[in-house]
């Protein structure tokens, strides 16, 4: 006995519904894995660090000689801005990560 047309229809329509599903999940992957690799070389090509660097040590003094009270002061602070500024890294790690578990999970029937 031969299944009714409409079955094939049907199963044809889920067909191209599970492609059109795999497609999508396949372009808004990798769409997240390029922002977060463009946000990450974004953060790495920035002059922050020495900016920051820049004003911190401005903030020392012209003497020939810096305290090392002053100096650790400075050289906390400065550490602590940094690691501040580049804690958000672990933002665009995670679109790359979220984007990569996208791209290999499949729709299948």
């Amino acid at each position: 006995m031969k299944p009714p047309a409409s079955f094939f229809a049907l199963r044809a329509t889920q067909d191209r519904t599970l492609d059109m599903e795999n497609k999508m999940k396949k372009v808004i992957s990798y769409s997240l894995m390029a922002l977060g690799f463009l946000w990450i070389l974004g953060i790495a090509l920035s002059s922050y660090h020495h900016t920051a660097w820049m004003s911190h040590s401005q903030s020392l003094g012209t003497n020939e000689e810096v305290k090392r009270v002053e100096a650790t002061r400075a050289m906390r602070e400065l550490s602590l801005n940094i690691k501040d500024h580049y804690r958000i890294i672990t933002v665009p790690a995670s679109l790359i990560l979220i984007g990569g578990i996208l791209n290999t999970s499949r729709t299948e029937r």
